[in-house]
C-alpha cells in the first residue's frame, strides 16, 4: 500500500518523474495490482489517483498514448460506483485530464 502511495506521489511530481514512469511500465504494474486485489478499497483508489497523476499534463511528459489507453477501463468502472467517494473524484479528473489531452491534439495542434 505504502508504495503505491508512493509512486502516486512521484508520478504527480515532476514531468520527468512522470516520463521515467511511464518508461518503466508503471502502468501496466498497477493495473495487475488492481487484478490481484480488486476488493482492496484503499490499494484501488491510489491506483486510480496514480492513473490521474500520469494523465494530468501527460502531452508534456511525451506519454504514449497507448500507456494511457491501458488505464481508461478501469477509470470508467471508478466512475459507476455505487457512491461518489475519493476513486470517482481521481477517475473524474483523470476524465477531464483526457478530455483535455483530446482538444489539444484535434483542435490546438492539427
Amino acid at each position: 500500500m505504502k508504495a503505491t502511495w508512493a509512486i502516486g506521489n512521484i508520478s504527480g511530481d515532476t514531468e520527468n518523474f512522470k516520463t521515467v514512469c511511464f518508461d518503466k511500465g508503471i502502468m501496466d504494474k498497477i493495473l495487475e495490482l488492481d487484478e490481484k486485489f480488486p476488493k482492496n478499497q484503499q490499494l484501488k483508489k491510489n491506483i486510480v489517483w496514480i492513473i490521474s497523476n500520469l494523465v494530468q499534463l501527460a502531452p508534456l511528459a511525451g506519454f504514449e498514448w497507448e500507456e494511457i489507453q491501458k488505464g481508461i477501463p478501469l477509470i470508467k468502472s471508478s466512475l459507476f460506483q455505487e457512491e461518489a467517494n475519493e476513486i470517482f473524484t481521481h477517475a473524474l479528473k483523470s476524465v477531464s485530464y483526457i478530455a483535455g489531452m483530446m482538444i489539444i491534439f484535434l483542435i490546438i495542434i492539427p
